[in-house]
């Protein structure tokens, strides 16, 4: 019996000692939550993956927890979590982060991003460094601009191969004036919905068509709700990277000089792997039954000026100088 208690003991003291041994080796790690609303194969996710990668190796001092498909809520519950300081890091699509940085609604005009060497002409050019500071002034540290790529129609009801096809389609359209006021000039019935319920709608037929890109469709499972795809390309998505202020300024000047350069790091190679794996993720939604139409767009994009029309007045001047900027 004294022979047990004294292993007992001894036991008890060494898983006492290695506890106290593991807190005092983490105590000085920082963790970061990072919140998106997408799967894991998602760029969203992909970033913050990157991200710890390069900490790793530059800042081990510091982790990242990533907390995929609105575990931490939708896009604009997290939003507002990082202006509050209760989040830390957020991947966020432009789209709803326009309601609170204005200047970004531009970019959600139909049709007025061209091509990748716009997008990139733009985003990481003259007018996406003022788009990151307007975003600073609003509440938060911004911290580069990553993508998931051009957006594209699916829906539950037939294929789309003429602008009149798409009328009078449910779609569901993220929490943007823009993105209704312009679906709703095309014909559609554009209703806003978190993303989180967007795959139940088209389900309980709240909802019959989504617009997504491709490095969402499949890592979402699109295909398991929508049997037509439809190559449009109507709208760039860009995804902002960015940080609480309270937890930016819990770090020293050149921790953050550090910070910055793997965050620019972590969205160059996030916007290489989203343009990578578009044709494969197309290919692999055709797979598994998705069918896939290219239909002519020259009068969707005609129809789409008459969106810039309704909002000259506010956005005229960016719209030309976004404009300018095609290859």
């Amino acid at each position: 019996m004294k022979k047990f208690k004294k292993s007992f003991i001894f036991v008890l003291s060494f898983t006492l000692v290695s506890l106290a041994s593991c807190t005092a080796s983490t105590a000085s790690e920082v963790v970061f939550r990072l919140g998106h609303v997408n799967g894991l194969d998602s760029p969203q996710h992909y970033l913050g993956v990157v991200m710890n990668e390069l900490l790793a190796e530059r800042m081990p001092k510091y982790r990242i927890d990533l907390y995929p498909s609105s575990q931490l809520g939708g896009e604009r519950d997290m939003t507002e979590a990082l202006q509050m300081g209760s989040q830390d890091l957020l991947v966020t699509a432009t789209t709803p982060l326009a309601n609170f940085v204005p200047s970004l609604m531009v970019g959600e005009l139909l049709y007025l991003i061209q091509n990748y060497d716009h997008a990139d002409a733009v985003y990481q050019g003259e007018i996406g460094r003022q788009f990151l500071e307007d975003i600073n002034a609003s509440g938060f540290k911004a911290l580069g601009f990553a993508e998931v790529g051009f957006r594209h129609l699916c829906n539950s009801r037939r294929p789309l191969n003429e602008l009149s096809d798409i009328t009078g389609l449910k779609l569901r359209v993220m929490e943007n004036p823009l993105h209704v006021a312009g679906w709703r000039i095309m014909g559609v019935d554009a209703i806003t919905m978190g993303w989180a319920d967007a795959i139940a709608g088209m389900q309980q037929g709240t909802i019959d068509a989504l617009e997504v890109p491709w490095s969402l469709i499949y890592p979402n499972g699109v295909y398991d709700v929508a049997d037509h795809a439809a190559l449009t390309g109507h709208i760039y998505t860009a995804q902002a990277f960015i940080m609480s202020p309270r937890s930016w300024n819990s770090m020293s000047s050149e921790e953050q000089k550090i910070w910055m350069e793997l965050a620019a790091e972590a969205c160059k190679r996030t916007r290489e792997y989203s343009r990578a794996i578009t044709d494969d993720f197309m290919q692999k939604c055709i797979d598994l039954g998705m069918q896939v139409s290219s239909p002519d767009l020259t009068e969707w994009r005609e129809k789409a000026k008459e969106i810039y029309a309704a909002y000259d007045g506010q956005y005229g001047d960016m719209i030309r100088k976004i404009q300018a900027l095609v290859p």
